[in-house]
């Protein structure tokens, strides 16, 4: 299922930036961001380096999109770029 390989990349790219994070707590998708620590600017260079892999064009991939709160949100955001991207 590809929103689990976004889950697990994700879960890599947040703790190869802060291996602080408790990796259990990334398991839940209903995880808050805030909770975790993680702050907008974590956020946005998560999205830029997502974008860069898929190839997704910014400014198409995220028109009209709110900031991901949780890490269910996130994954969806993510798979949006991906399926852009196919």
């Amino acid at each position: 299922m590809p929103n689990d390989l976004i889950h697990h990349s994700l879960t890599g790219e947040i703790l190869a930036r802060r291996p602080d994070i408790d990796a259990n707590a990334l398991r839940d998708p209903g995880t808050g961001l805030a909770d975790l620590g993680i702050d907008s600017l974590m956020v946005v260079d998560l999205i830029m380096d997502f974008a860069e892999r898929y190839g997704a064009d910014l400014e198409t991939a995220l028109d009209g999109v709110e900031p991901p709160q949780t890490l269910a949100q996130f994954i969806t955001l993510l798979s949006t770029f991906q399926k852009k991207a196919a």
